[in-house]
C-alpha cells in the first residue's frame, strides 16, 4: 500500500504545505472538514476540496483514507 499516493514536493523543506498540513490533521485523529477548517483557518469547502484532490490522485481511491491512517 505503500505507492498508493502521487509524489507532493514541498516549496520549502522546514514547511509542510497546504495537502500535508491537512492530512497530519487526519493522521492525528481531526477527521473532520469542519473541525480541520477552523484550526488551518480555511473554509469547509476549501478543505474539502484538497482533500478530494489528493484521494482522486491516488491509485486506490477506496482505501485511501485507511492508508491515511495506518501505522507503519
Amino acid at each position: 500500500m505503500k505507492n498508493m499516493l502521487k509524489k507532493i514536493n514541498l516549496n520549502n523543506e522546514n514547511e509542510l504545505n497546504t495537502e500535508l498540513r491537512i492530512f497530519a490533521l487526519i493522521r492525528l485523529g481531526v477527521s473532520s472538514s469542519s473541525k480541520i477548517s477552523k484550526i488551518l483557518r480555511y473554509s469547509v469547502n476549501t478543505i474539502y476540496n484538497y482533500r478530494a484532490g489528493v484521494k482522486n490522485n491516488s491509485i486506490d481511491r477506496d482505501k485511501f483514507e485507511l492508508f491515511v491512517n495506518e501505522t507503519d
